[in-house]
């Protein structure tokens, strides 16, 4: 099981497919982790805006009850001067219940630009989704809701942010929302050519008396310019992000892959060695007197061990012991002697005797 085991890891390490699908999924993994916590930061940026947007229609909404009711233009241009201290608001309108306008002013600065960038006036521009909105929350607000929520016009954030949570919604079952009931935000408009306009977005809310009985409706509509421009450097601080991990991962796995590939090579080439030493060991030598045989006790790890040989003469056995890591005179054959033998182990020289009866052999050992 042991070499089987080894056999396996050998070969999955050699492979150059499996190493490319690694290589693959380590990429994919990181890209995902990468672009999903790029696409969190854009979703903050754009929650900010929505909080305003629908923050300033519920205040205004709460106060505006009784001029909206008496048709009080001047009263509601009054209440709604400073929402325009957010640089971001373009346009404040109030309709009545019967969605007839009461009152609608357009920043300047804002519709300058605007105009300068779409070559059309802001109103006229949004003019029939404009329209759309506020008769959508005065008639039906809840199924007005729903048609934006289920709107195509969506970009590729909105459609990743609508596919996890119809997901999660499979999954868990779907928390009430702290949302305002009476106010609906509006960021899935579209241009002339029919295709999703991340420039503007606004919220809409319904204003409603003590009885819940409609007064008219507020719009508050803002540029999305500055908040467009802190997405798009997050876009850019995602895709290098990734750039840059992506590239770690490649240059180390290759790395690591030329690393694991020549210690294999290594491993080969030493195995082969242990094997041909092994193979090229001498046969084991008798005679009347005696009979000598050895083994090269190797290294599981490197080419190391002892090399032996064995001779036997008129004088005795002649024993040849070499270890690899003498040098020089250390590594060199010993003569026999008619007492016995000699051999040279390492850098230290020993003698074995003519066995006796009574004594057992003294063999070379290994420093």
């Amino acid at each position: 099981m042991g070499r089987l085991a080894a056999r396996v890891r050998e070969s999955v390490a050699k492979s150059g497919r499996i190493f490319l699908l690694g290589l693959v999924v380590a990429c994919g993994v990181e890209v995902v982790v990468d672009l999903s916590s790029t696409l969190r930061e854009v979703n903050v940026l754009r929650t900010r805006m929505r909080d305003r947007g629908t923050s300033y229609v519920a205040i205004l909404s709460r106060s505006c009850v009784g001029p909206l009711e008496r048709k009080d233009s001047a009263e509601l241009a009054a209440m709604s001067q400073g929402v325009f201290d957010d640089e971001d608001v373009v346009m404040v309108r109030f309709v009545g219940a019967d969605g007839a306008l009461l009152h609608e002013h357009v920043d300047e600065a804002q519709a300058t630009a605007f105009q300068g960038s779409k070559g059309e006036e802001f109103r006229a521009y949004y003019a029939h989704q404009l329209g759309r909105d506020l008769d959508g929350v005065l008639r039906d607000l809840a199924n007005h809701r729903q048609r934006m929520e289920k709107s195509r016009y969506r970009d590729f954030v909105q459609s990743y942010n609508d596919f996890v949570d119809g997901v999660a919604a499979k999954f868990t079952t779907k928390k009430p929302s702290k949302d305002n009931p009476l106010v609906v935000y509006q960021d899935r408009l579209y241009d002339k050519h029919k295709r999703h306009d991340g420039s503007s977005t606004w919220a809409v809310g319904l204003v409603v008396d003590a009885n819940k009985k409609p007064v008219g409706a507020i719009l508050v509509a803002f540029s999305m310019e500055r908040t467009n421009t802190a997405i798009a450097r997050k876009y850019l601080q995602g895709v290098g992000m990734i750039a840059f991990f992506v590239a770690l991962i490649l240059i180390q796995n290759v790395s690591a892959r030329r690393d694991k590939l020549r210690l294999l090579d290594l491993e080969a080439r030493q195995g082969h060695a242990r094997r041909a030493i092994a193979q090229g060991l001498p046969e084991p030598k008798k005679d009347a007197r005696f009979a000598a045989a050895g083994a090269v006790d190797q290294s599981p790890i490197a080419v190391d061990g002892s090399v032996y040989d064995l001779s036997i003469t008129d004088r005795g056995l002649e024993i040849l012991l070499l270890d690899p890591d003498g040098d020089g005179i250390d590594a060199a054959p010993s003569r026999s002697t008619r007492c016995g033998c000699t051999a040279s182990v390492g850098r230290s020289w020993e003698r074995c005797s003519t066995p006796s009866p009574r004594s057992a052999p003294t063999w070379p050992r290994s420093p």
